[in-house]
């Protein structure tokens, strides 16, 4: 069973769609929404642990939350400004034990609708990698409090193996579509300065 790690703001519309075909999948034993807006929403499904901070606590922490609260070893951490195909649970079972899975650059063509996976070792970052990624719980090492908006999915990737998922098509609408908003700017160059510290 997969624990999906979802932080939100809210801002997209493909959330909802996501947890729609998520509470479907017979492999997501539950969905940890972290709710980091000051709205109050109600989701009703027993996949469903939301947990409303009723403030802004960011991504990486977020992640580290979600990890924390898992139930189960498989995780699937999603930005909730894309969708996919909920197949890829099933294929990436037997692939979870290599290390950090995450995206191929070509994944976000939205020309392509193919569902042929191919999983490979990483060479270098791919952009849009840390988007939606795969990791067992036990491999998981706690991204640093200052880390706030950036460079999380960057220090999993110095201290995991990394392997890259082609062939699985991504509907988005914008990817990083909160994180690129005005107000967060000076919080991301704080910390790309506070990882150059940990290289």
């Amino acid at each position: 069973m997969f624990s999906v790690i979802i932080p939100t703001l809210w801002k997209s519309k493909y959330i909802h769609t996501s947890i729609s075909q998520l509470e479907e999948h017979p492999e997501v034993g539950e969905i940890i929404l972290i709710d980091n807006s000051t709205e109050l929403k109600e989701l009703n499904n027993a996949k469903i642990c939301h947990i409303r901070e009723r403030k802004n606590t960011y991504v990486n922490p977020a992640w580290n939350k979600g990890v924390r609260l898992s139930k189960y070893e498989n995780l699937c951490i999603l930005n909730d400004d894309l969708t996919f195909d909920t197949k890829i649970l099933d294929w990436i079972k037997p692939h979870m034990d290599l290390g950090i899975i995450g995206m191929n650059v070509a994944n976000y063509d939205k020309w392509r609708t193919e569902f042929n996976p191919i999983i490979e070792k990483m060479e270098g970052r791919d952009w849009g990698w840390g988007c939606l990624f795969f990791i067992k719980k036990d491999k998981w090492i706690n991204i640093p409090d200052d880390l706030l908006i950036a460079c999380g999915d960057d220090w999993l990737l110095k201290h995991i193996d990394a392997y890259k998922i082609s062939g699985l098509p991504l509907q988005y609408e914008q990817v990083s579509r909160t994180s690129i908003l005005p107000e967060f700017f000076s919080l991301q160059l704080t910390d790309i300065q506070n990882f150059q510290k940990y290289k």
